[in-house]
């Protein structure tokens, strides 16, 4: 049906002629012309399918992470600073105007809407655009002057890891991190690479020192830590928490007296007085 759907509007433009401009201007308000099967799916937003890719890709490879496994890397995914800005919906309209008044058959209309490998999906928010653009202008660099083969700290996760540089590129470089073994860092059996940017690399460091088989430490996350709690502290002495105030005592309750049961002589007074009284 979906193959059928531009010949069918096509038949009608054919069959009502004093309305054609009006259902053209409804197919294009609907965003169904130019009557291609593959024209509705350019007018997608092309920015938002790149973030969900990477985000799902993220999702898998943290999961991986916590059982051990290693999910596909992220250079197959696709991110929005590889995205060109496209052609605008306005342009897209006026490059089909030509072709109105020129119909063409349902095989002609086939033709065009064979399925491509190339990705052609138009941006119509023009904030995308300008979006795509400043991540262009602001390319990070490698000021680090990291290389294959050094070892640095990431930041992932809202904390430093240590790893070794496997490849670089022009956004950044993929780099296999080690593993936190209780007191010690220690390489993952299965490669454990993912891509970071210039900005989540933070330093560049020594080789870490191997204490025993498959623990090594690295000094430079130590003195790290060490500088962390000298800060806590000296901002712990310059603004020192108030100490809680002691809850005052409650004054102790006072006893009450139980009361006394009533006896039979208690009865007894109370009847005489009564007799005795002049009512």
């Amino acid at each position: 049906m979906k193959a059928d759907f531009p010949c069918l509007l096509r038949a009608a433009l054919d069959l009502l002629p004093d309305i054609k401009e009006n259902l053209i201007n409804g197919f294009k308000e609907t965003g169904i012309y130019p009557l291609s099967t593959q024209e509705p799916l350019k007018r997608l937003n092309k920015i938002r399918i790149a973030n969900l890719k990477r985000k799902k890709i993220e999702h898998r490879q943290y999961y991986s992470e916590q059982s051990g496994y290693v999910s596909e890397p992220l250079e197959e995914g696709s991110y929005s600073w590889q995205i060109e800005a496209p052609n605008s919906s306005k342009e897209f309209y006026l490059d089909y105007e030509d072709n109105i008044s020129s119909p063409m058959s349902c095989n002609d209309w086939e033709a065009s809407a064979e399925p491509s490998n190339d990705v052609c999906l138009v941006v119509v928010n023009g904030d995308d655009i300008l979006l795509v653009q400043f991540q262009q202008s602001n390319s990070l660099k490698n000021l680090l002057n990291v290389t294959m083969g050094d070892h640095v700290i990431v930041t992932r996760e809202s904390y430093n890891c240590p790893g070794r540089v496997l490849d670089t590129g022009e956004e950044g470089a993929f780099v296999h991190c080690m593993k936190r073994r209780h007191f010690y860092w220690g390489w993952p059996s299965i490669k454990n690479t993912q891509f970071y940017d210039w900005e989540q690399i933070l330093c560049k460091i020594n080789a870490p020192k191997l204490i025993k088989k498959g623990c090594y430490s690295v000094p430079e996350l130590i003195k790290q830590k060490v500088q962390d709690i000298d800060k806590e502290f000296m901002e712990i002495n310059k603004n020192p928490k108030p100490s809680p105030s002691v809850p005052k005592e409650k004054p102790p309750r006072e006893k009450k007296e139980k009361s006394k049961p009533v006896t039979k002589e208690d009865v007894s007074k109370v009847a005489e007085a009564v007799v005795g009284m002049d009512l």
